[in-house]
């Protein structure tokens, strides 16, 4: 019987099915006596493996596991060195009942783990469940508020078209009476032009009139003071001879 110790590093060789792996692979070479570990070297994961059988199915299963397309499916290896081993190896079917008891106990924290966590979330759910009722209350209390200031908005927003429509209603009465206002007004002024200009016509006719007297009385006017004028001339010079005529005489009574 040889035995052999076999040690398989990488970035991601634990928890990734690589012991059950082996042990199958073990199994299928007729190893009889096989033990694998998870351990840490040099800061990295490592599978630790011993295997003892005759020396064709060491060598076979030495090929099989250095093989690179034999490994598990999320495997990261760096390394995989094979070392004589001088140490007891337990039984296959000893470490396979170990393997699959540990595995049973470690579902079996795992359930546990889980049901906590369901338990927590439930719990959890609740709490949102809760809370999610007293944010769905408020929005609907909010929701109300709305409402009734949208109600309040559209009752304002009636009364506003309302007095608009009141409104629209003075300014065209305004519009009508204004219009009136102004055609009355308008009457009223070519009534009033009408007249004017009738009383222009009546003052130009009296003023022709009133024209035609001054020019005669103008020519009147004209006509006594040439007659004046003549009279002044004839009695200037009547006056003249009286003069002489008692210059002459004055004269003559002094010699």
């Amino acid at each position: 019987m040889t035995k052999k110790k076999i040690l398989i590093t990488g970035e991601k060789v634990h928890n990734v099915g690589y012991r059950l792996f082996l042990m199958n692979s073990a199994d299928d070479f007729r190893i009889e006596n096989f033990d694998a570990k998870n351990i840490m070297s040099d800061g990295k994961q490592c599978v630790k493996v011993l295997v003892e059988s005759s020396q064709e199915n060491i060598n076979r299963f030495l090929a099989f596991v250095e093989n690179k397309e034999n490994r598990p499916e999320h495997a990261k290896v760096d390394s995989i060195k094979p070392d004589d081993y001088d140490d007891y190896v337990k039984p296959l079917e000893s470490f396979r009942s170990g393997f699959m008891a540990y595995q049973q106990q470690k579902f079996a924290n795992a359930g546990v783990g889980l049901l906590n966590v369901q338990e927590g979330m439930l719990c959890e759910m609740k709490a949102f469940r809760k809370e999610s009722n007293e944010k769905q209350d408020s929005m609907l209390e909010k929701q109300d508020s709305m409402l009734e200031k949208q109600d309040s908005m559209l009752e304002k927003q009636e009364q506003t078209i309302n007095e608009i429509k009141n409104v629209g209603a003075n300014v065209n009465n305004l519009r009508t009476e204004t219009n009136e206002n102004f055609q009355h007004l308008r009457t009223e002024t070519q009534n009033l032009r009408t007249e004017t200009n009738e009383n222009f016509q009546h003052l130009d006719i009296k003023y022709g009139i009133l024209a035609q007297n001054m020019n005669k009385i103008f020519e009147e006017l004209v006509k006594e003071r040439q007659e004046f004028k003549k009279s002044m001339q004839a009695e200037r010079k009547e006056s003249n001879k009286n003069i002489e005529k008692l210059v002459k005489a004055i004269l003559k009574s002094k010699r």
